[in-house]
């Protein structure tokens, strides 16, 4: 067995070097109307499955979803993947809104990012620390950045959906 598989990766490396006269460099060079195109596909884009908006949208649902599904004193676990999907989605919106121009031209979408982008950064930190006050130390409320938690949430929720309907509606 193990003499096969040794043969097969004899012949699998020299194989490649019989051809390698065909190759040249020039054949791994790409053509400048493809890398032109490549660049304009990925730039920010206003249609399509990915687009800011939609983004938009599915982050704002993830953040709703994550807030219904929170309990006092207790983080299950249906609130944490959510939490997690939320945060994932969020990257992907803040990345595709920054590289979109057109998204950037919204007046309350660039407004309202200065509450959620703080809020999207305290939300993990203030929700992990507030468990671990009600787990470890027995308390019944949370304190110091932990209280900050159902605020921070709501100021999410808020900005996001302001950002949502802004960028659908473009008022």
């Amino acid at each position: 067995m193990e003499l096969t598989r040794f043969l097969l990766v004899l012949v699998f490396c020299f194989s490649g070097n019989v051809f390698s006269s065909e190759l040249e460099f020039k054949n791994l060079q790409l053509n400048p109307t493809t890398a032109q195109s490549r660049n304009i596909a990925s730039s920010g884009s206003s249609s399509g499955i990915f687009s800011t908006t939609n983004l938009a949208w599915t982050t704002m649902t993830f953040i709703a979803a994550t807030a219904l599904t929170g309990k006092e004193k207790t983080a299950t676990s249906t609130h944490l993947s959510l939490a997690s999907l939320a945060g994932l989605s969020y990257g992907a919106f803040i990345h595709s809104y920054f590289n979109d121009d057109e998204a950037k031209s919204h007046t309350v979408a660039g407004w309202s990012k200065w509450f959620h982008i703080p809020a999207m950064v305290l939300l993990p930190i203030a929700g992990a620390v507030a468990q671990r006050q009600f787990d470890k130390k027995g308390k019944n409320s949370a304190s110091g950045i932990g209280s900050i938690h159902k605020p921070a949430a709501l100021a999410a929720v808020v900005a996001m959906s302001l950002t949502a309907l802004s960028l659908t509606f473009e008022f």
